[in-house]
């Protein structure tokens, strides 16, 4: 294992592009052994160790970067799956109140004064409920009849 360190210690100064490359090299071998779980790590030159231990430093930097990235990230995504939601929320009560100011208006025309309880009905309606009294309000003789079977 030294023979084979100190080869590539020698290719690496050799190299023309050789401290980026002998950086990767170094990024690479720690990955691979960290990923590979190598215990214990094989004897590295002190040379390499250094480096090593320089590199060990870097990626735990990066895990903390990464990890605050993704929290930010998070919180972002939270913040904006919120507005999102509430902007939903807000266009579905928009339209009930619209659906529902329409129906009352009709109710009016059709059959005078609105009572209370078809307003308490109309308030406390889905939209499909109220689209179906809308169908039946075009029909119906009685006020009655917009809202039967619907207790």
């Amino acid at each position: 294992m030294v023979g084979a360190v100190q080869d590539l210690q020698g290719w690496f100064a050799r190299h023309p592009a050789g401290p980026p490359v002998k950086q990767l090299f170094l990024d690479l071998l720690w990955a691979g052994l960290t990923r590979l779980k190598v215990d214990p790590l094989p004897e590295i030159p002190d040379e390499l160790k250094e480096d090593m231990v320089m590199l060990a430093a870097r990626m735990e930097q990066w895990a903390i970067e990464y990890e605050r990235k993704g929290r930010l990230e998070g919180r972002l995504e939270g913040k904006l799956e919120g507005r999102l939601e509430g902007r939903l929320e807000g266009k579905l009560e928009g339209r009930l109140e619209g659906v529902i100011e329409v129906l009352l208006d009709l109710i009016e025309a059709r059959f005078g004064v609105v009572p209370d309880w078809v307003q308490a009905r109309l308030a406390g309606a889905d939209l499909n409920t109220l689209k179906l009294w809308s169908k039946r309000l075009v029909v119906a003789n009685r006020l009655e009849q917009v809202f039967q079977n619907d207790a």
